[in-house]
């Protein structure tokens, strides 16, 4: 998989783990300690949110030049395709040597977003299971 197309994997995921856990957050009120866990929930999503939205910018930081600025909410919120491909040959030139380390980061990322969607038991839809 190439690094654009793992980025597009982490930009799909972040949202579904976002949601699942909003999700359980409303559905911990039943619980027997529930303060603490909403709370702990509440921030859990907070950083991870924080943590999309850096991403995000630096991603279309990385991108001017490469995508439009009028077509960068669109690129960024679809993932993928032949203009992923594109855009990923010009990413490679911009960042030489700093490419496989960026991009190594992105996919560590995509694997922690993997395993939390497993704990979270969610389908690649983001759906619970």
């Amino acid at each position: 998989m190439s690094g654009l197309e793992v980025a597009g994997v982490v930009l799909g995921s972040l949202p579904l783990v976002i949601s699942a856990l909003e999700h359980y957050a409303n559905g911990i009120q039943t619980a027997k300690r529930y303060w603490r866990y909403k709370s702990e929930l509440r921030s859990l999503i907070l950083q991870i949110d924080t943590e999309r939205g850096i991403f995000i910018n630096t991603l279309e930081q990385l991108l001017q030049g490469i995508v439009r600025i009028d077509h960068m909410k669109e690129f960024l919120s679809s993932p993928g395709g032949k203009v992923w491909q594109d855009a990923e040959g010009q990413l490679k030139d911009r960042l030489r040597s700093a490419y496989d380390i960026y991009f190594g980061n992105v996919e560590g990322m995509a694997r922690s977003l993997g395993r939390m969607r497993e704990k979270l038991a969610l389908d690649p839809d983001g759906t619970a299971c």
